[in-house]
């Protein structure tokens, strides 16, 4: 218990920089913890980069859009299709035809026709996309068939987007990381100092070896469990980021068992 006491005490006897040392070593260990569940959270903001493609389609209902809906469902590529209530077709006819349809609904209320919105799976090639296209036009007919323009192509296309999304979660998640690491260091090494004061105080007076090396060992060793208890009880947690967070602890011990104040 003395050498607990010891670091204890060096502790109380420090406030601001037992707080300080105690909350960046809380929020080290959850950022190298739990370093994927942050930076998705602190990039949600960024647009979204994996809206599925899909497009609407108006089918004349003289042709079985329930047939049709089957056979694209059995295609590779297609994710799903719904159809399409009374007020979505309305809203599709007006999107597709622009103010000739608007006028149409208007003056003759919605023609007799179904809606189907077929959507791609994420990852399919624009050229496939158009070979779907292709197939529901053979199907339907091209007199019996209106299709508007895919929807989410182009963010599906822009693959640089989306590596400038990574790369930025990247760099911010490790400048964070570093500054936190090396605040981290520094803070360890001042109470290390103060506690190398008073384990020499306690070595001269009560004969004792090694207190600054057991001292040091228990402390940083019990204060960096208690700092990752929060990222491993969040689960998942990074073991490469778990041996970090130990790898900087250990180094705040080394550094505090060999400088100053030690008796020889």
């Amino acid at each position: 218990m003395l050498y607990l006491n010891l670091f204890i005490n060096v502790l109380i006897k420090n406030p601001i920089k037992a707080v300080l040392f105690i909350v960046t070593g809380f929020s080290l260990s959850l950022l190298l913890g739990q370093s994927e569940k942050i930076q998705n959270s602190l990039m949600g903001s960024l647009p979204k980069m994996n809206e599925t493609p899909h497009f609407f389609a108006l089918i004349d209902n003289k042709v079985s859009s329930q047939s049709i809906r089957r056979k694209l469902m059995g295609l590779p590529g297609v994710m799903g299709v719904r159809n399409l209530p009374g007020d979505k077709i309305q809203k599709q006819l007006q999107t597709i035809l622009g103010d000739v349809g608007e006028d149409l609904a208007s003056e003759v209320g919605i023609p007799d026709v179904s809606g189907l919105k077929i959507s791609f799976a994420p990852n399919l090639e624009v050229r496939s996309q158009r070979l779907i296209k292709q197939y529901l036009t053979r199907l339907t007919g091209e007199d019996k068939l209106t299709m508007g323009p895919t929807i989410g192509e182009e963010k599906k296309n822009k693959k640089w987007l989306t590596s400038f999304k990574d790369s930025l979660k990247l760099k911010i998640g490790t400048i964070v990381i570093a500054i936190a690491s090396i605040l981290y260091l520094f803070l360890g090494f001042g109470l290390g100092t103060d506690l190398g004061r008073e384990a020499y105080l306690v070595e001269r007076f009560s004969r004792r070896k090694n207190v600054i090396q057991v001292t040091a060992g228990i402390g940083f060793l019990g204060a960096s469990v208690l700092m990752l208890m929060p990222s491993i009880l969040l689960g998942n947690a990074n073991l490469a980021g778990i041996g970090i967070f130990f790898g900087l602890t250990f180094i705040a011990y080394i550094i505090t068992t060999t400088r100053g104040w030690r008796t020889t």
